[in-house]
């Protein structure tokens, strides 16, 4: 398991749980030490892709996310995770427009 931090001033942390097949995506708000929301984009765990890297910055909406993957055919996809602080569960998550 991996925790990578959110954007600086922002309480959103991103969790990476390395299965045997395949990697799992938790977004989580956390204030004062504890888990304040936990929700999974559970297209990474579906698509059975392995995140390489996440980078991520703040919007006057909440927070973007550039998720980098590995596919299981070896092509390397990224992804932009956008997501809404009041609103984590309705994440928007699709292929990367250039």
């Amino acid at each position: 398991m991996a925790a990578i931090p959110g954007p600086a001033e922002s309480d959103l942390r991103f969790v990476v749980t390395r299965l045997a097949d395949r990697d799992r995506l938790f977004v989580q708000i956390r204030r004062d030490g504890k888990t304040q929301s936990n929700v999974e984009a559970s297209e990474i765990e579906t698509s059975g892709e392995r995140i390489l890297e996440i980078r991520s910055e703040s919007e006057a909406t909440g927070t973007t996310a550039f998720v980098d993957t590995l596919a299981p055919d070896g092509s390397e996809l990224t992804y932009e995770l956008f997501l809404e602080i009041d609103k984590l569960d309705a994440y928007i998550y699709q292929p990367a427009s250039n």
